[in-house]
């Protein structure tokens, strides 16, 4: 059977298309028929991450991302397979970082330390690297926020000149220019006039000069003779300081012997301060007389008819008898 030329021309064009489309995968980096592992990752976003991007462990290529996917969250959910054989630990992390300075991105599979082993279909933990540029972004974002502050102290400042140079301002320090020169000029005629008043007493400032040049002329002259008498004071000062302390010293001891014979003449029974103090016989007479003379006192006191009778017994009574 003999196969038409049309039939021909339509083999080789689907063959052709197929080969067009294998090839075309084959440089994005899919493998049609390459076998592997298939595991997924959730991002919150996936900055410059495509489709075929490459997956790699210590930089040795090791897998594809083979699909993008938006969740309902708006989250990313990538599809990748890891085309080698080895084991990958569940705590195992696949992080986007930048592949060149160019931007290009891949996914870094980071190794963990976990026992349990990742299986196929099963979701692994994604995190993103900082970028140069992000981290130029970092690295300038506290200067952007001190420029930006500056700017509005700046702003602030150029407010406060511009209300302080208004116009009434202006007339205001206009007004106050006036003023210091007028100062200015009052000062410079007090200094003239405070020239020739000292110009015109030049004599007697000069003779004032010259009496107190004299003056400490003399006193140097007799410099000597000034601290002999100062000398001659202080030792007059100090002979009658001695002269009166030595006085005092011989009157207190004078005081005090005389003291101490007059304790000891008491002690002694001798003179009368010396009996009264010494001789009981006194003190018991005193007290005798003190006992009676209560005695008396309250007999009085009980019986006062019987003395005013004695009263009058003693000549109270008595007429006087007329003179002839």
């Amino acid at each position: 059977m003999a196969i038409s030329t049309e039939t021909k021309v339509g083999i080789l064009a689907v063959v052709s298309i197929t080969l067009l489309a294998l090839g075309f995968d084959f440089l994005k980096g899919n493998r049609t028929f390459e076998r592997g592992r298939t595991f997924y990752a959730v991002y919150d976003r996936v900055p410059g991450l495509q489709e075929s991007d490459p997956i790699k462990v210590n930089d040795l290529l090791v897998g594809r991302v083979k699909e993008l996917t938006l969740l309902p969250d708006y989250k990313i959910l990538a599809r990748f397979t890891i085309t080698e054989e080895f084991d990958i630990p569940t705590d195992s992390r696949v992080m986007i970082s930048s592949s060149d300075l160019l931007g290009a991105k891949q996914i870094d599979l980071i190794i963990g330390n976990s026992r349990t082993l990742a299986r196929s279909d099963d979701t692994l933990r994604g995190t993103i690297q900082i970028g140069i540029q992000e981290e130029i972004r970092e690295e300038l974002k506290p200067i952007t926020e001190k420029f930006q502050s500056l700017i509005a102290q700046i702003d602030s400042a150029v407010t406060i000149v511009s209300s302080i140079f208004s116009e009434n301002m202006g007339n205001d320090v206009e007004s106050s220019v006036h003023s210091i020169t007028a100062s200015l000029e009052n000062f410079q005629k007090m200094s003239l006039r405070a020239d020739q008043l000292v110009e015109s007493q030049s004599s007697s400032v000069d003779s004032i000069f010259g009496s107190i040049e004299t003056l400490t002329g003399t006193l140097a002259s007799n410099q000597a003779n000034i601290d002999r008498i100062v000398n001659n004071l202080a030792t007059i000062t100090d002979s009658l300081a001695a002269v009166e302390f030595a006085q005092t010293v011989t009157e207190a001891r004078l005081a005090i012997a005389s003291l101490a014979q007059i304790v000891q003449t008491v002690e002694s029974g001798e003179g009368t301060l010396g009996k009264l103090i010494m001789d009981d016989a006194l003190y018991q007479s005193l007290q005798s007389s003190t006992n009676d003379l209560d005695a008396l006192l309250l007999d009085i006191q009980a019986n006062p008819g019987r003395y005013v009778t004695l009263l009058r017994i003693g000549g109270g009574n008595k007429k006087q008898e007329p003179k002839k």
